[in-house]
């Protein structure tokens, strides 16, 4: 019992003079002198970077701290100054430490990561219009537009990382330590700054930021068996579990390093800016796009407005129109009805009065065969009667003739 207890003293003095030293050290590079070393390039030109000014060599000083030792190589996608993408692969590893008897502290990794950025320098944004500056929180943080850009020579980067660990953990006597394996996939975001650049033309940055994820894990419960001297299992893993709340998989402020004469103010800059064929052309889009959208705007709001007043017209129009159509409706089908029921009641008077009307015809027809046949019974009366004028007429010319005579002898 006393043996463990002097170990765990000794491994205790020398872990804390080492994250010691680490901490001095990391206060001396902090305070080296970078302002002359802060003025962003302006350079109007496009860089072609060699091999060897593409790749980058980071360490986390956080993992030292902690006693991780860890390294990553970048490696600029494209061999020109603006190009703004990376890949990053990287190692952690603290080794299981051999000693005569078990150790009361346990702390092992061994981890492996692949992690793809994009960098972004701040650019000065519009009120309005295609560059509007972003307001919310939330989309400062991922966004490259700003009223007045406040650190001209950093660089902000976002990515995707994938990780594999493998760990074993014991700190207490009384807790169960943890041993196993864990995929780790999820988002990491930071900024970089430049720090110094030495006389051969290398230079060192600062970078700063933070991964969070989602993880599966397939991890064992182990402790210490002191009889045996030896870590004895006290729960087996059967199968991988996933974690559904995102975890931090690690707080990185790092140091980077990077080969030839070509510091981090050179670096991941806007081809606008690089290039001067390539910005006036893209003046001339921006300006045709500006304009275009101007226009759109005008039109938009002339046309919402006379819009609003030919609704607001034709409504009033068309309100009125399907109240006279609807009473023209109503008056067209009353006047339907209306010569609709006469007609019935017409109908219905012709079939009432259909024997009477017969009867009328057959009363007339039988006085007309009446007269002709009393016509044709009684001929001869009628001829007399015309024989008896013609007497009569010719006694009175006769005697006219007599009467003139006299007058004549007179």
């Amino acid at each position: 019992m006393f043996h463990r207890k002097l170990m765990k003293e000794r491994y205790y003095k020398n872990t804390g003079f080492s994250l010691r030293r680490i901490v001095m050290a990391w206060a001396m590079l902090l305070s080296l002198n970078v302002s002359a070393h802060s003025v962003m390039d302006d350079g109007h030109h496009v860089d072609t970077l060699s091999l060897l000014e593409r790749v980058s060599l980071h360490t986390n000083a956080v993992d030292w701290v902690i006693g991780i030792p860890n390294l990553a190589v970048e490696f600029d996608v494209k061999a020109r100054n603006y190009n703004r993408w990376s890949f990053m692969a990287g190692v952690r590893y603290r080794p299981a430490m051999k000693n005569t008897f078990v150790m009361p502290v346990v702390y092992n990794i061994f981890e492996v990561s692949l992690e793809g950025r994009g960098y972004w320098r701040e650019r000065r944004a519009t009120p309005t219009g295609i560059f509007s500056h972003h307001r919310m929180w939330y989309e400062k943080i991922l966004s490259c537009r700003a009223m007045l850009p406040s650190h001209p020579t950093w660089v902000f980067y976002r990515g995707g990382y994938v990780a594999y660990t493998k760990y074993s953990f014991l700190l207490k006597d009384a807790i169960d330590g943890r041993q196993g394996q864990a995929i780790q996939a999820g988002f990491t975001w930071g900024f970089e700054k430049p720090l110094y650049q030495f006389s051969d033309g290398n230079s060192l940055d600062l970078d700063c930021g933070i991964s969070v994820g989602f993880c599966m894990h397939k991890t064992d419960k182990y402790d210490v068996d002191q009889q045996n001297n030896a870590y004895g299992i006290t729960e087996k893993a059967e199968k991988w579990k996933f974690n559904p709340i995102p975890l931090p998989k690690d707080v990185h402020v790092s140091f980077v390093y990077r080969f030839g004469n070509y510091p981090l103010q050179k670096r991941y800059r806007w081809r606008y800016d690089a290039d001067v064929q390539y910005r006036t052309v893209m003046d001339s889009l921006y300006s045709d796009a500006e304009s275009r959208a101007l226009q759109k705007y005008i039109a938009d709001s002339i046309y919402s407005v006379v819009y609003m007043d030919f609704r607001h017209v034709y409504d009033s129009v068309l309100a009125v129109r399907t109240a006279e159509e609807k009473e023209l409706q109503i008056e067209q089908t009353r006047k339907e009805i209306e010569t609709l029921k006469a007609e019935s009641e017409q109908q219905g008077e012709a079939l009432f009065e259909v024997e009477p009307g017969k009867a009328k015809k057959e009363k007339k027809s039988k006085g007309k065969k009446k007269k002709e046949e009393e016509k044709t019974e009684a001929p001869e009366p009628a001829s007399e009667d015309v024989d008896s004028q013609d007497a009569t007429e010719q006694e009175q010319a006769q005697l006219m003739v007599t009467r003139k005579e006299d007058n004549d002898e007179v």
